[in-house]
């Protein structure tokens, strides 16, 4: 959800760096934050991201859904384009509602009445899954090793750090939208030699990853 951008006072803060925030990932251009705001006596976690020249921001996950982006490396800021995984539950109190997606926004401001939709689509094979690393394109396009988690516990969390290393029947899916909006999703890889947090950028438009003792390569879309 793209959140309207506010100019800093002088002396205040800037936009995409309020007091009290936690640097997810950030680069020359964008930063990907955390933020606790307290409201009637109750914390709420945000997770922004903030496009530096506007100052636009859109919100990633807060803890109201609930949801939660799964850290980098399956974070990535690319231009204005911010390539994230997220955790979402619509109903924690009851099985079935817990479904993980990838999607990559756009930061730049957008005219009302004119908003376009960035990329949403399921991050693995089943509703929920664990993502190890994620490479976003700078047409809004991505490529992420995806693995497989159980239907419950913490959203975005990997306590036994399966996610980490080789050893899980891993994924790796490539997406794009097309002109009319309509999300295409390739799967690349698969099987358990893949190293989750080996995907890497590459020459040009390419990332690579681990499978094993091959290294693949596939193009950004």
């Amino acid at each position: 959800m793209l959140v309207s951008p506010g100019g800093a006072a002088h002396g205040a803060s800037p936009p995409c760096e309020p007091d009290g925030s936690k640097t997810l990932v950030e680069n020359r251009d964008a930063r990907v934050y955390q933020i606790a705001r307290e409201r009637s006596g109750h914390s709420t976690l945000y997770t922004y991201g903030c496009l530096r020249a506007s100052g636009s921001q859109v919100l990633l996950a807060s803890d109201a859904e609930p949801s939660a982006v799964f850290p980098p490396p399956a974070i990535s800021l690319i231009g204005p384009y911010v390539g994230y995984a997220v955790d979402t539950d619509s109903d924690p109190d009851a099985p079935g509602g817990r479904v993980t997606y990838v999607e990559v926004d756009d930061m730049r401001p957008q005219e009302p009445g004119k908003e376009e939709v960035g990329l949403v689509v399921n991050a693995g094979a089943k509703d929920v899954a664990r993502v190890g690393g994620l490479k976003a394109s700078k047409t809004g396009g991505v490529i992420w090793i995806a693995c497989p988690a159980p239907p419950d516990g913490p959203l975005a969390a990997d306590p036994r750090g399966k996610c980490t290393k080789p050893g899980t029947y891993d994924r790796v899916f490539r997406a794009r939208l097309d002109t009319s909006g309509t999300a295409h999703v390739q799967q690349l890889d698969r099987g358990v030699g893949i190293d989750p947090r080996s995907l890497r950028r590459a020459h040009g438009s390419r990332v690579t990853w681990r499978h094993g003792r091959r290294k693949n390569s596939a193009k950004l879309p």
